[in-house]
């Protein structure tokens, strides 16, 4: 699933979005500590309702406060560890989507001076949507849980991992007066349900 995030089907159907800033690149130090954001970090941060991200709150603190679930962490600090042990440098896609467009990015992780590790994430394509009430951080929750993937963005069904279109048929979320909450895991360390085998 990592390895390979397929254009949705009807992609071909949307158009492109501009997408102006749309390489954001980090620099860590050899203690994990971000020491330097690009100029586009703020803006695609305002684009994406990070006003608690911007430059002036992450500089100075570890990357890893910021990547909350666990399987992501691990599978970032394993890619980052191989790197400064002299492997080369990791290049892969993942989603960053937001509630009115699908976002589909490629992070390149390399080594950086001291011993630090450069991120480079890069817009590929962005595909409008309908807003999704579920993806909006400020949205009331209700005490059920759903699961979502933090790379490819699919969510958990009884059968399938899906879109978040699908499930939200799926799982009967239309009409609830108050969305889910969104526990996230990494279908790297899930076992893939019948359908996805």
């Amino acid at each position: 699933v990592m390895a390979n995030i397929p254009p949705r089907q009807g992609a071909s159907e949307q158009s492109p979005l501009n997408h102006d800033g749309a390489i954001v690149h980090y620099t860590i130090d050899s203690e994990d500590i971000i020491r330097y954001v690009s100029p586009s970090w703020d803006k695609f941060a305002m684009k994406n309702a990070g006003e608690n991200v911007l430059s002036a709150e992450v500089v100075g603190r570890s990357v890893w406060d910021f990547v909350i679930n666990i399987e992501t962490r691990h599978l970032y600090q394993t890619i980052a560890a191989r790197i400064r042990a002299g492997r080369s440098p990791a290049k892969f896609p993942f989603r960053c989507d937001s509630p009115d467009r699908r976002r589909f990015m490629q992070m390149e992780m390399k080594p950086a001076n001291e011993n630090g590790i450069e991120f480079v994430s890069e817009i590929l394509r962005e595909e409008a949507r309908e807003p999704i009430a579920l993806l909006d951080q400020h949205v009331p929750r209700s005490d059920k849980f759903l699961v979502m993937c933090s790379w490819c963005k699919k969510v958990e069904t009884a059968s399938a991992w899906i879109e978040v279109e699908e499930a939200i048929i799926a799982l009967q979320l239309f009409g609830e007066h108050a969305s889910p909450q969104i526990s996230h895991t990494c279908l790297l360390y899930t076992s893939p349900s019948p359908r996805d085998r």
